[in-house]
């Protein structure tokens, strides 16, 4: 009989350890109202979003959420046997500003290790300096009371004042703080094309400024001609009138067509149109050199 009783006895054991193992466990339920959540449970890494964790042995645990290598959640928290601890993951202010320090700090480190990216950076980035000045302008009408645009020079007049502010804006583009030419920064940032345009416009506007010239010094050449047979007609006693029109005629089409040449085209961009431009440009930039996308410079 005493021998049944040693197997019996370990035989009950083998099937109660389970249970007796599992009624020392809990679980662990998070409610967080981030995603990309990274959930370690004592430094043990469980998964990204992940809500439940099942079996875990009662007592102290570190629960440790991270986010974007930012640590937003990091408590002990107690497992008690055949029960559920809940933990709450809020979107707030402070977890907003503990993400945003360090999405800052890791920013700065990659700043601070890359010196040669900010060298460059600064030497190659765009910029548009903007001056804005505002002028007040005064007109005064004196005027009398029953003659409309008149006004006494010894009665009584009245006066109106009227004033007007004007803003005026002046600007230009810098490179690494260097002012450059509209020309200069289509070439920056890679529209050869619209250079090619205007160069090509400039040719046409050579040939019609070489042929105004020419047409100009005939007329100025013609009138001198006309005016020499005009001074001498008149001197003489002679016939005028046509050496005077041709006179005439001659110096104001060539005086008209020297003072009307058409002007050289040039590249220009408006302030809105540059400034997009010029965002994309130190975009693309700091992608190329390694650096945050918030870095400027100093």
């Amino acid at each position: 009989m005493k021998k049944l009783v040693y197997p019996l006895s370990l035989s009950l054991l083998v099937f109660l350890f389970p249970s007796l193992s599992y009624s020392q466990s809990g679980t662990i339920k998070i409610f967080s109202e981030l995603e990309d959540v990274q959930v370690y449970l004592d430094e043990v890494p469980q998964g990204t979003d992940i809500s439940i964790i099942e079996s875990v042995s009662s007592g102290s645990h570190y629960l440790k959420l991270v986010k974007d290598s930012v640590i937003v959640y990091g408590e002990l928290i107690s497992v008690v046997e055949n029960e559920t601890t809940t933990v709450l993951l809020k979107d707030s202010k402070e977890v907003q500003e503990k993400l945003l320090q360090g999405k800052l700090n890791k920013e700065q480190k990659i700043i601070d290790d890359n010196p040669e990216g900010v060298k460059q950076y600064k030497e190659q980035y765009l910029d548009i300096m903007v001056s804005t000045r505002y002028i007040t302008e005064t007109s005064t009408v004196y005027e009398s009371k029953y003659y409309p645009g008149y006004y006494s020079s010894t009665g009584k007049t009245n006066v109106n004042s009227v004033s007007e502010t004007k803003e005026i804006t002046d600007w230009f583009i810098i490179q690494g703080g260097q002012q450059i030419s509209h020309n200069d920064f289509a070439q920056i940032i890679g529209e050869q094309d619209k250079i090619d345009d205007i160069d090509a416009q400039n040719k046409i506007i050579k040939r019609k400024r070489s042929n105004r010239t020419a047409l100009g010094l005939a007329g100025l050449t013609v009138g001198a001609i006309g005016g020499y047979f005009f001074f001498a007609a008149i001197t003489s006693g002679g016939s005028w009138l046509m050496p005077c029109i041709v006179y005439v005629l001659g110096f104001e089409v060539g005086i008209m067509s020297l003072a009307m040449k058409p002007k050289y085209e040039s590249v220009y961009y408006d302030m809105n149109e540059a400034r997009e431009k010029i965002l994309v440009y130190n975009q693309n930039l700091k992608k190329e050199l390694g650096l945050p996308l918030s870095y400027e410079p100093n």
